[in-house]
């Protein structure tokens, strides 16, 4: 009695093991084996998908936003998508789409700068904020999108000397935010709020890939599991070809809105999966990659 008591324990543990190594290692059809090392527990079942809603500028209101919070002066000059202020080496432009950004490219290309010569820390996301306030008071900071301070960062610029000296400069420092709609990140080339800030506390650029959008109803997305099924059809990127691949290992599974160039027009903002890992070659060698996949369960 109890040995056939020991071999149904033995056996139910058997299969539990076999559906947690079923769970978190899965070999599709091209042979590499993919690994799950963590997936996010919060994941709703629903989320909306955002409109999103043009602005409408005319030519005088881009010229005037350009000159009071930039000082950039100029007659307005139709791009794709929107308007472009030039004054000298600085450039102002306003896309449709609720994007706003400005250069100084002499300053932001050419200073070689010195800590001394450049902000406390403190200071840098008081002068970032402020400007926000300044776009915000033109309607320029969309109402349905949240932005909070997420770091600073620098451009760098070292100096080799013959006598085997170094030096290091800095350009700027560039005080980011972070954007999100209902607690979801925006991801993609359209979702970065960057302030530029050179010798003195000058805001010497700007890049606000704003979006003004509303939800448009609330669509079923696929659990995190689901995601990386649907990456082994999509691959893995440019990073290393599919045939070389032997294992991929995936690190993290981030639900986020996806939001492209501010030239680009879309009329939704809809939910993506990131999912970032390591692959490793047939040759043992090792790549980072991080791959989009689609959200919305069809």
């Amino acid at each position: 009695m109890k040995a056939k008591t020991i071999s149904k324990v033995v056996i139910a543990l058997s299969l539990a093991l076999l559906l947690a190594l079923l769970a978190n290692s899965l070999r599709p059809a091209s042979g590499e084996v993919v690994v799950i090392e963590a997936t996010p527990s919060n994941i709703p079942s629903k989320v909306a998908v955002l409109e999103v809603i043009l602005a409408e500028l005319t030519k005088e209101q881009a010229s005037d936003i350009a000159l009071s919070i930039f000082g950039v002066r100029g007659e307005a000059q139709k791009i794709r998508g929107g308007w472009m202020i030039v004054e000298g080496s600085k450039e102002v432009r306003l896309y449709r789409t609720g994007g706003v950004e400005f250069f100084d490219n002499y300053k932001m290309s050419k200073g070689c700068l010195t800590p001394q010569k450049l902000p406390a820390t403190d200071e840098c996301v008081r002068i970032a904020k402020e400007l926000l306030k300044k776009l915000e008071a033109h309607g320029l900071v969309p109402k349905g999108l949240e932005m909070t301070f997420a770091e600073l960062a620098n451009d760098t610029i070292v100096f080799a000397f013959k006598n085997g000296t170094r030096k290091t400069f800095l350009n700027n420092i560039h005080v980011n935010f972070a954007l999100s709609y209902n607690g979801i990140p925006i991801w993609g080339p359209g979702a970065k709020a960057r302030v530029y800030i050179g010798e003195g506390g000058e805001v010497v650029g700007f890049i606000g890939r704003f979006w003004e959008v509303r939800s448009a109803g609330e669509v079923s997305i696929l659990r995190p599991e689901e995601a990386v099924q649907k990456l082994k059809e999509l691959g893995y990127g440019r990073s290393v070809p599919r045939e070389m691949v032997s294992k991929v290992i995936v690190k993290s599974i981030e639900l986020v809105y996806y939001a492209p160039p501010p030239d680009v027009e879309p009329t939704q903002l809809v939910p993506f999966y990131v999912v970032k890992g390591v692959l490793v070659g047939k040759d043992g060698r090792i790549f980072d990659f991080a791959q989009a996949v689609p959200a919305i369960r069809s």
